[in-house]
């Protein structure tokens, strides 16, 4: 599937991406079809939806020689001149707020939405099986999008598969310690947690 031409096409009227399709459709379409798409935000089913947030985190080991040259390195990444240098080579949307005043991201009609989604996230669950939950759904709402699966069949079928790779962490929560098992017994159905 490509998604952008696609859409140009009037292939399907819209999808669920993020902030990094921006410069794709940037890339892809031509210029005379740019004003052929927009952003919104995330709807719910009372009112706007959450979203959740990619990305990757600073750390510094406790070990570390140099957790103090670190430190400075993480600060000097976070100013609101790097933070936006970021975003100009790669379309990675900054982490901190402030930074959103700026031009070019102020100016930016398509990241308005993404800019207001981010007062809405939420964060993922929190187990080692959530990236193969996430593959697994970009595989599915690709299906879906090529008319290869109903909405309602594909989330049964993936439902049926999350349950199946989860079943092994649930039983070992049953044996686990009951302080641990409470906690962790309420990350592990995705089902539970939407």
């Amino acid at each position: 599937i490509n998604l952008w031409w696609e859409m140009a096409r009037g292939d399907f009227v819209f999808y669920v991406s993020g902030p990094w399709n921006i410069g794709e459709f940037r890339h892809f379409l031509p210029p005379h079809d740019q004003d052929l798409w927009m952003t919104a935000p995330m709807p719910g089913p009372d009112g706007p939806g959450v979203s959740t947030i990619g990305g990757s985190d600073f750390v510094i080991f406790r070990a570390s020689a140099h957790a103090e040259l670190a430190r400075q390195f993480i600060r000097y990444m976070l100013a609101d001149r790097q933070q936006l240098r970021l975003y100009e080579l790669t379309g990675d949307l900054p982490a901190r707020r402030g930074v959103w005043h700026l031009p070019p991201l102020a100016a930016n009609t398509k990241l308005r939405a993404f800019r207001a989604q981010l007062n809405r996230v939420r964060p993922f669950i929190a187990i080692p099986e959530w990236n193969e939950i996430m593959s697994g759904m970009r595989r599915m709402a690709a299906r879906v999008a090529a008319g290869d699966a109903s909405v309602r069949g594909a989330t049964r079928r993936f439902d049926r598969t999350v349950d199946g790779w989860l079943a092994a962490r649930r039983e070992l929560l049953a044996h686990a310690p009951p302080s641990n098992a409470a906690s962790a017994a309420r990350r592990t159905r995705p089902s539970e947690a939407r």
